[in-house]
């Protein structure tokens, strides 16, 4: 009696289970673009840190260079300014070493962006946003030291 009852509810079901699957949007793509829409405030201050950070490097690595070459000794504002630098990229390195919340934000916007990317590309240089992400995943990725390094003219 009680498989009798359970099978009559069968046809309630699978109305459910069709109706469920068809004519509706995906929830995945609803979540996806909300999800993209809430990361992606971050996402742009992150790639300003990376721009600001690229060009610390650029300039440090400038400055290093010229002090190098300059037979009277740095001045103190220059010594300064290069101890400032140093101080800046200590603290943005241990920063980044215990950033795990922002490498777990970014990797979700990252998948969340490759799923919408032709769907943003309206709203959102794509191309620009794509190299960004990628740029900002090698600083992420990499400890300071070696950015540094890299930045440093040959």
């Amino acid at each position: 009696m009680a498989l009798k009852e359970t099978l009559s509810d069968f046809p309630t079901h699978l109305r459910t289970v069709c109706e469920f699957s068809l004519n509706r949007p995906p929830m995945r793509a609803k979540v996806d673009r909300q999800s993209f829409d809430e990361l992606k405030p971050g996402v742009d201050a992150a790639i300003a840190v990376l721009d600001w950070f690229e060009q610390l490097q650029m300039h440090l690595a400038a400055l290093v260079e010229a002090l190098g070459h300059r037979k009277p000794s740095p001045g103190a504002e220059e010594l300064q300014q290069l101890a400032q630098a140093v101080d800046c990229c200590v603290v943005m390195e241990n920063q980044f070493s215990g950033w795990s919340a922002c490498v777990n934000r970014f990797s979700w916007f990252k998948r969340t962006f490759g799923m919408l990317r032709k769907e943003v590309a309206n709203d959102v240089d794509v191309d620009a946003l794509n190299k960004n992400v990628n740029r900002f995943q090698g600083l992420i990725g990499a400890p300071i030291e070696s950015a540094i390094a890299a930045a440093a003219p040959a």
